[in-house]
């Protein structure tokens, strides 16, 4: 059997546009023949479905120009670099900390961790979804800059390009949907439109309006290697244990959606101060990761943007010594997760009955979004 990582898959992506064979790009066979290719004299013996947003296949063609490995190595560094941003773009426009030391101790520590080396190691964009949170976060959070058209500009191109994953892009939208950020939306659907248009000159329009469809029949195909919903880190990885993929893929999305109504109503329903709305997005951020139809633990990078948003110290032992219990559990468990995660991937590798087994992390992070839920209800006040 020929282990195929998922930057394999966006390698693939991009020669396909490279080739000229875009109106096919959501052809299984055409895909499998690239990946043969690629592989040769290895092959994969089923289709390991490239079912990625429409102008992912245009934004990887460049990395698909040179060599595999190159690009590989190339990649790595972009998501060094975007996590790097990440913590420079918090430090500058929205700081907790008043050294750079501090907030880097946060940004770093989280990643390192399982999810970090997962996502590196299989080459996934979870760096990149991190970089698009922050952006949108920045611009969202520097609440006195909302009348500058350029920021909103910003912020809208980042929610947009969140899109590589759709269903996050709907939970990131909320906060700015709650608090009437009108322009910041209007440029976020006008940045999805040119996405789309640049996408349709290079794998046809049928693909891009047919994309839902197509998305919908390859994550619940089980001849597909393009989804393992039982190494899920989310509420879908919990469900596919007791049901088909089909019906807990439908469940899963009921879930997303009424969630994402639910917290839009929080949204409206707390007023609007710069503390409350980072303990808000902190809630968006992980809600989206556990009651998401799609999460996988290379996606989890996102809790070191939450984390930084509500952690009030680096020290564990001041952390320990705060006195309102929600915040300091919340802050514990944060200041943890990497010692966690380490101890999940002793487990995953030593322990066969537990290999890929979503349910710790799952309550894991479940008990991170009821903690941050409990603060958002008191509407506790944070420094």
């Amino acid at each position: 059997m020929v282990y195929v990582s998922d930057f394999l898959r966006f390698y693939t992506a991009g020669q396909i546009v490279l080739h000229g064979q875009g109106l096919h790009a959501y052809d299984p066979q055409l895909q499998k023949s690239f990946m043969d290719l690629l592989i040769a004299p290895l092959h994969v013996s089923q289709v390991i479905y490239v079912m990625f947003v429409p102008f992912v296949f245009v934004l990887s063609a460049p990395l698909a120009m040179v060599p595999l490995q190159t690009a590989y190595l190339v990649w790595i560094a972009l998501s060094c670099l975007f996590i790097f941003a990440s913590a420079l773009l918090m430090h500058k426009f929205c700081p907790r900390f008043s050294k750079l030391s501090q907030t880097l101790t946060i940004f770093l520590g989280l990643f390192a961790t399982m999810a970090n080396l997962v996502c590196i190691e299989n080459g996934q964009i979870g760096a990149f979804s991190l970089l698009m949170s922050t952006g949108l976060t920045v611009v969202f959070l520097r609440l006195r800059e909302k009348t500058n058209w350029l920021f909103d500009l910003a912020g809208g191109a980042c929610l947009a390009l969140s899109s590589v994953k759709p269903h996050y892009a709907i939970f990131l939208a909320i906060p700015a949907l709650a608090r009437a950020r009108w322009r910041l939306l209007i440029f976020a659907a006008l940045s999805e439109v040119v996405l789309l248009t640049i996408a349709a000159q290079f794998i046809g329009w049928s693909n891009v309006f047919n994309y839902p469809h197509i998305v919908f029949e390859a994550d619940a195909n089980t001849t597909f290697g393009a989804a393992v919903p039982t190494h899920m880190v989310c509420i879908r990885g919990i469900l596919s244990f007791f049901m088909a993929d089909a019906l807990s893929l439908k469940i899963s999305m009921f879930v997303m959606l009424a969630t994402a109504a639910a917290l839009l109503w929080i949204w409206r329903k707390t007023p609007a101060s710069a503390p409350v709305d980072r303990l808000l997005f902190a809630l968006t951020l992980v809600t989206m990761l556990v009651l998401s139809p799609h999460t996988n633990l290379y996606d989890c990078l996102p809790l070191g943007l939450a984390a930084y948003l509500v952690l009030p110290s680096t020290s564990l032992s001041e952390l320990f010594a705060i006195e309102l219990k929600p915040l300091k559990w919340l802050s514990v468990s944060f200041a943890l997760y990497p010692l966690f995660t380490a101890l999940v991937y002793v487990i995953f590798e030593f322990v066969p009955a537990f290999e890929q087994n979503p349910l710790p992390l799952f309550l894991y992070h479940v008990g991170l979004m009821l903690l941050l839920l409990r603060l958002s209800a008191a509407r506790a006040p944070l420094t």
